[in-house]
């Protein structure tokens, strides 16, 4: 596995992370807190996912 591909694949896993962790807020059976916790890291989770996209794309430009 390349340091590119593993760099997309750790951007996917964030993502799913993020997307999971959005649901679970949206659940009513969560508590307010809880959610707004949840719904917060779920943020921090997709801003971690881009840096890591943002990297590997600016990685691979030339450098000459």
């Amino acid at each position: 596995m390349t340091a590119s591909s593993r760099s997309r694949r750790i951007a996917d896993l964030l993502l799913q992370h993020a997307r999971d962790l959005e649901q679970q807020a949206a659940s009513e059976a969560v508590p307010g807190p809880l959610a707004d916790r949840l719904a917060r890291r779920a943020g921090q989770l997709r801003a971690l996912s881009d840096r890591h996209a943002h990297e590997r794309i600016r990685t691979q430009e030339p450098t000459s």
